[in-house]
């Protein structure tokens, strides 16, 4: 892979992560569709250290301690903000940055060696929740699909024990799951 695209790759993925821990949608209007369209938008210009567009070879860490000081908007709500229809109240009174996925992007980076091989916006096949691109479920999903594994290995098969259908007959058999 060219020095270009790596570095490309490598901001896309800073990007999605910095997306994921600010809730993976627009503040305002809920946009989601895209993360190229959702900018950061900071609540208090003063306060700025550098512009999280920047986000080029800058750890992980330090930018979330920057976006820690933004929302996260759609470009068409950022522009509405800075053409003055969105009050400054409103905008200071949102806050999407979650903690938790924060410390969860920080160690697995730090875990991963900052490599770009987590998807944040993948969901759960189930219930819907954000998860991680190896997994398919969450963990309550998982679980519970374990959990009922389990009980359904102990059963047997349609809910008899294991031990009443050795040496069951084939005939008896194919009626009794006609029956049941």
């Amino acid at each position: 892979m060219s020095d270009a695209l790596r570095v490309s790759k490598s901001r896309r993925t800073k990007k999605q992560r910095l997306v994921y821990v600010m809730g993976g949608k627009c503040c305002l209007c809920g946009y989601s569709r895209c993360n190229a369209a959702l900018e950061f938008h900071h609540k208090n210009p003063s306060e700025k250290d550098t512009g999280v567009s920047k986000i080029g070879n800058k750890r992980i860490s330090v930018l979330l301690k920057e976006v820690e000081k933004c929302i996260l908007v759609c470009s068409n709500c950022h522009k509405e903000i800075h053409s003055g229809l969105v009050s400054e109240d409103v905008i200071n009174g949102i806050d999407c940055f979650d903690k938790g996925k924060a410390k969860e992007v920080e160690l697995l980076s730090a875990k991963n060696g900052g490599k770009s091989d987590i998807d944040f916006t993948k969901r759960c096949e189930r219930c819907g929740v954000e998860i991680f691109k190896q997994s398919k479920l969450c963990r309550r999903c998982e679980n519970e699909r374990r959990k009922k594994k389990k009980q359904d290995c102990e059963r047997g098969w349609f809910g008899r024990p294991a031990k009443a259908l050795i040496g069951f007959p084939v005939r008896r058999f194919e009626s009794y799951i006609l029956r049941h």
